[in-house]
Protein backbone atom coordinates (compact mmCIF):
# COMPACT_ATOMS: atom_id res chain seq x y z
CA UNK A 1 0.00 0.00 0.00
CA UNK A 2 1.10 3.49 -0.64
CA UNK A 3 1.89 5.96 2.10
CA UNK A 4 -0.98 8.19 0.96
CA UNK A 5 -3.44 5.28 1.27
CA UNK A 6 -2.13 4.42 4.76
CA UNK A 7 -2.51 8.05 5.82
CA UNK A 8 -6.09 8.12 4.52
CA UNK A 9 -6.97 4.91 6.39
CA UNK A 10 -5.40 6.26 9.57
CA UNK A 11 -7.29 9.55 9.20
CA UNK A 12 -10.59 7.65 8.74
CA UNK A 13 -9.88 5.49 11.80
CA UNK A 14 -9.09 8.60 13.82
CA UNK A 15 -12.35 10.23 12.70
CA UNK A 16 -14.33 7.11 13.66
CA UNK A 17 -12.59 7.04 17.04
CA UNK A 18 -13.53 10.70 17.65
CA UNK A 19 -17.25 9.96 17.25
CA UNK A 20 -17.10 6.76 19.27
CA UNK A 21 -17.35 6.31 23.00
CA UNK A 22 -14.63 4.55 25.01
CA UNK A 23 -14.96 0.84 24.47
CA UNK A 24 -17.21 1.28 21.44
CA UNK A 25 -16.51 2.30 17.91
CA UNK A 26 -18.63 2.93 14.88
CA UNK A 27 -17.46 1.03 11.86
CA UNK A 28 -17.09 2.34 8.34
CA UNK A 29 -20.15 0.42 7.09
CA UNK A 30 -22.44 2.26 9.52
CA UNK A 31 -20.99 5.65 8.58
CA UNK A 32 -21.24 4.96 4.83
CA UNK A 33 -24.84 3.79 5.21
CA UNK A 34 -25.73 6.91 7.19
CA UNK A 35 -24.31 9.03 4.37
CA UNK A 36 -26.66 7.33 1.89
CA UNK A 37 -29.81 7.96 3.94
CA UNK A 38 -32.29 10.70 3.17
CA UNK A 39 -31.63 13.89 5.16
CA UNK A 40 -34.56 13.33 7.54
CA UNK A 41 -33.59 9.72 8.21
CA UNK A 42 -29.95 10.74 8.59
CA UNK A 43 -30.86 13.35 11.22
CA UNK A 44 -32.81 10.81 13.27
CA UNK A 45 -30.06 8.20 13.07
CA UNK A 46 -27.25 10.63 13.87
CA UNK A 47 -29.23 11.99 16.82
CA UNK A 48 -29.85 8.51 18.20
CA UNK A 49 -26.25 7.39 17.74
CA UNK A 50 -25.04 10.65 19.30
CA UNK A 51 -27.25 10.08 22.34
CA UNK A 52 -25.97 6.51 22.68
CA UNK A 53 -22.37 7.70 22.38
CA UNK A 54 -22.93 10.40 25.00
CA UNK A 55 -24.47 7.87 27.39
CA UNK A 56 -21.56 5.49 26.90
CA UNK A 57 -19.04 8.29 27.49
CA UNK A 58 -20.79 9.37 30.69
CA UNK A 59 -20.99 5.82 32.02
CA UNK A 60 -17.28 5.44 31.28
CA UNK A 61 -16.56 8.62 33.29
CA UNK A 62 -18.67 7.35 36.18
CA UNK A 63 -16.80 4.05 36.19
CA UNK A 64 -13.49 5.90 36.17
CA UNK A 65 -14.61 8.02 39.13
CA UNK A 66 -15.71 4.85 40.91
CA UNK A 67 -12.30 3.25 40.33
CA UNK A 68 -10.54 6.38 41.62
CA UNK A 69 -12.64 6.41 44.78
CA UNK A 70 -11.99 2.72 45.39
CA UNK A 71 -8.26 3.18 44.82
CA UNK A 72 -8.20 6.03 47.33
CA UNK A 73 -10.23 3.96 49.78
CA UNK A 74 -7.51 1.27 49.72
CA UNK A 75 -5.02 3.69 51.26
CA UNK A 76 -4.71 2.75 54.96
CA UNK A 77 -4.92 6.36 56.17
CA UNK A 78 -8.08 7.02 54.15
CA UNK A 79 -9.60 3.67 55.12
CA UNK A 80 -9.12 4.42 58.82
CA UNK A 81 -10.35 8.02 58.59
CA UNK A 82 -13.83 9.48 58.63
CA UNK A 83 -13.61 9.65 54.84
CA UNK A 84 -13.84 5.86 54.57
CA UNK A 85 -17.61 5.55 55.13
CA UNK A 86 -18.27 8.58 52.90
CA UNK A 87 -16.26 7.00 50.08
CA UNK A 88 -18.26 3.78 50.49
CA UNK A 89 -21.49 5.78 50.33
CA UNK A 90 -20.39 7.63 47.18
CA UNK A 91 -19.34 4.38 45.49
CA UNK A 92 -22.77 2.94 46.29
CA UNK A 93 -24.43 6.04 44.79
CA UNK A 94 -22.33 5.75 41.64
CA UNK A 95 -23.14 2.03 41.41
CA UNK A 96 -26.87 2.76 41.65
CA UNK A 97 -26.65 5.51 39.03
CA UNK A 98 -24.72 3.30 36.61
CA UNK A 99 -27.24 0.50 37.17
CA UNK A 100 -30.09 2.94 36.52
CA UNK A 101 -28.54 4.20 33.28
CA UNK A 102 -27.93 0.63 32.11
CA UNK A 103 -31.50 -0.32 32.99
CA UNK A 104 -32.85 2.66 31.05
CA UNK A 105 -30.63 1.75 28.11
CA UNK A 106 -31.89 -1.85 28.11
CA UNK A 107 -35.49 -0.65 28.22
CA UNK A 108 -34.91 1.74 25.32
CA UNK A 109 -33.21 -1.00 23.34
CA UNK A 110 -36.13 -3.33 23.92
CA UNK A 111 -38.64 -0.65 22.93
CA UNK A 112 -36.78 0.49 19.84
CA UNK A 113 -34.71 -1.44 17.36
CA UNK A 114 -30.97 -1.12 17.56
CA UNK A 115 -30.27 2.00 15.52
CA UNK A 116 -27.09 0.80 13.90
CA UNK A 117 -28.71 -2.50 12.94
CA UNK A 118 -31.64 -0.67 11.46
CA UNK A 119 -29.29 1.58 9.52
CA UNK A 120 -27.52 -1.41 8.02
CA UNK A 121 -30.86 -3.01 7.12
CA UNK A 122 -31.91 0.24 5.43
CA UNK A 123 -28.60 0.27 3.59
CA UNK A 124 -29.25 -3.25 2.37
CA UNK A 125 -32.66 -2.21 1.09
CA UNK A 126 -31.14 0.82 -0.62
CA UNK A 127 -28.51 -1.36 -2.28
CA UNK A 128 -30.79 -4.33 -2.84
CA UNK A 129 -28.37 -6.41 -0.78
CA UNK A 130 -30.55 -7.54 2.10
CA UNK A 131 -28.45 -10.60 2.92
CA UNK A 132 -25.25 -8.57 2.92
CA UNK A 133 -26.80 -6.01 5.27
CA UNK A 134 -27.89 -8.76 7.69
CA UNK A 135 -24.33 -10.13 7.68
CA UNK A 136 -23.00 -6.67 8.48
CA UNK A 137 -25.63 -6.32 11.21
CA UNK A 138 -24.45 -9.53 12.89
CA UNK A 139 -20.84 -8.39 12.54
CA UNK A 140 -21.71 -5.02 14.11
CA UNK A 141 -23.65 -6.59 17.00
CA UNK A 142 -20.82 -9.06 17.65
CA UNK A 143 -18.46 -6.10 17.97
CA UNK A 144 -20.44 -4.91 21.00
Amino acid sequence: MSTKSNEKDLAQKNQLAKVSAPGTQLNRDVVETIRRLQPQERAVVVGKLSAEQATAANVERAMMLRRLLLAGYQEPQVFASAAGPEIQRMVAVIDREIDQVLYETRVRRELFANTAGTVLELGGKIDGQGDLAIGKLHQFIAFF
